[in-house]
């Protein structure tokens, strides 16, 4: 759960506007006030709360993917590389110490490329297993980020909305207050 920090430098990112991070800043802190509209505000705390992690995550099996792309590249450089290396050993009748010292790096950079390439894909199916299983489609994970912070912006919006609405009325309260009340007798 991303704490009231996070959520509110998350509105700030989806929205760009201030003026609704300065509200959901007042409507948190008005959730631990416990008013009336504090309920209302810790659900749509919690809600921003779980949109920002579900961004985060997609945002890392984005990244995940982009590392293991590039993994891939690298492994099939490496792979290239020894099959050179092997060519050329074939070619000159007998290895060189050079050669096979050469052949033997290129090895052990493909094993190692094997094993983080392993270890990345592990933790890029965790990751896109915990989105779908939050129900988020993870075949687009473009459209699912945008979808996500089109989602935010609809949460921050209700934010403001909530937020005018419960200055309104405790400005209506307000002025009842100081209204003296008629007596008739």
């Amino acid at each position: 759960m991303a704490s009231r920090d996070e959520v509110i430098r998350f509105i700030l990112e989806i929205t760009g506007d201030e003026r609704i991070a300065a509200a959901a800043k007042v409507m948190l802190e008005a959730g631990d006030a416990g008013d009336a509209a504090s309920a209302e505000f810790a659900k749509f705390g919690e809600e921003l709360s779980t949109l920002a992690d579900q961004i985060d995550a997609v945002r890392r099996a984005i990244s995940l993917k982009a590392e293991l792309a590039d993994l891939q590249t690298q492994f099939e450089a490496t792979q290239q590389r020894a099959k050179e290396l092997s060519d050329s050993i074939g070619q000159a009748g007998a290895s060189s110490d050079e050669v096979r010292k050469a052949f033997r790096a290129t090895d052990a950079e493909a094993a190692r490329l094997t094993e983080q390439y392993a270890k990345q894909d592990v933790a890029l199916q965790r990751v896109l297993g915990g989105l779908q299983k939050a129900g988020i489609d993870t075949n687009n994970l473009a459209q699912a980020n945008q979808s996500l912070r089109d989602k935010a912006s609809g949460v921050a919006e209700r934010i403001q909305q909530t937020a005018t609405a419960a200055q309104g009325a405790s400005s209506a309260t307000a002025t009842r207050m100081r209204t003296p009340i008629s007596r008739s007798c």
